[in-house]
């Protein structure tokens, strides 16, 4: 899992090469115009020279200083508009010399605000960016409560229930958003999402893991053939041991498809399913699970000590969907 500090400094890395490529760029450009047009050479270099001698003359002569940046600024005024009017008229647009930058409001600085700077928005995107590359988390920028479209779910009645599917879907997706916009380091309020293949439980994941993860917190999102695979590697030899800090840290455990990894009542992984989910809820950590399976088949996979603190009611929220494949729908 990479964390948002080491997502930080990959950032401001990236920002810092950014402004290489920047600084090339406009030489480049300065170059290009130079051989092109040799009176546009000229007056950057008479630009260049007025600007000098007016900084030092303002130094060498403080009491005139004011005078002096007056004049300045004044002379310089004259010689952009003489380079935007050369510019134009040899083809090129008026802004073509000026500095390059990506983005607007830092001009590619990755800062905000004066006199107390904070990081732009365009440092935030980066890092969210960079974090949602991260294993199990590529799907996040097109899984999200902005791309939920509930009209991919039927809007007839559901047998033997009272709702239609995608009433059922919009109520559990709403309730979902109040949970993510709520979320709270150790809170230690989770979610189960059950229900058979296709109903949409690993969006509906999503749409919480990226808003959880768009507001600061840290999120670890791992299949549970993953997470069983990780425990057992660290019981046998002390790999991934990593990982399965991470799981116990991460301020949100994403566990996808639970149930679907190979693994028998009396096998070692139960212990360490087990310890993962006690240091979590332990610790107030929270959840959010998918699975194929309902209570009952829960607790006769991993037994009551599993079933009885997965379903805790005091911290877990159940949301069983029902319906048709809405997969097999769209290929249909």
């Amino acid at each position: 899992m990479i964390s948002r500090d080491q997502a930080t400094k990959t950032a401001l890395y990236e920002l810092e090469l950014q402004r290489e490529q920047n600084y090339a760029e406009e030489k480049k450009r300065e170059q290009t115009v130079r051989d092109a047009c040799p009176e546009v050479g000229s007056l950057i270099d008479e630009r260049s020279q007025l600007f000098t001698n007016g900084v030092r003359d303002a130094f060498g002569d403080p009491e005139k200083s004011r005078e002096i940046s007056k004049k300045l600024a004044t002379d310089l005024d004259r010689i952009n508009r003489l380079l935007r009017l050369t510019l134009r008229k040899n083809g090129y647009p008026e802004d073509y010399l000026q500095p390059v930058f990506q983005c607007s409001s830092c001009h590619d600085s990755g800062y905000v605000g004066e006199p107390v700077h904070e990081f732009c928005s365009c440092i935030r995107q980066r890092v969210l960016k960079i974090m949602m590359s991260d294993e199990g988390l590529q799907d996040l920028e097109k899984q999200n409560f902005s791309t939920f479209d509930a009209s991919v779910f039927p809007d007839h009645g559901i047998p033997g229930r009272k709702s239609t599917q995608r009433a059922l879907m919009i109520r559990v997706r709403n309730r979902l958003e109040q949970y993510a916009d709520s979320f709270e380091q150790r809170s230690g309020k989770s979610v189960i999402l059950s229900g058979s293949s296709g109903l949409g439980k690993t969006f509906l994941m999503n749409c919480v893991a990226e808003r959880v993860l768009t507001r600061g917190f840290s999120v670890l999102k791992i299949s549970a053939y993953r997470l069983y695979d990780a425990v057992r590697n660290y019981q046998y030899d002390h790999s991934d041991a990593e990982l399965v800090g991470d799981m116990i840290r991460a301020d949100l455990l994403a566990i996808d498809d639970l149930g679907t990894e190979p693994v028998t009542k009396a096998s070692n992984e139960q212990s360490g399913l087990y310890y993962i989910l006690n240091e979590r809820i332990n610790s107030s950590a929270s959840m959010i699970i998918t699975t194929n399976l309902d209570y009952n088949q829960i607790r006769e996979r991993y037994g009551d000590r599993i079933g009885l603190r997965l379903y805790d009611g005091s911290r877990t929220s159940v949301y069983e969907l029902f319906g048709e494949d809405v997969r097999r729908m769209v290929k249909n």
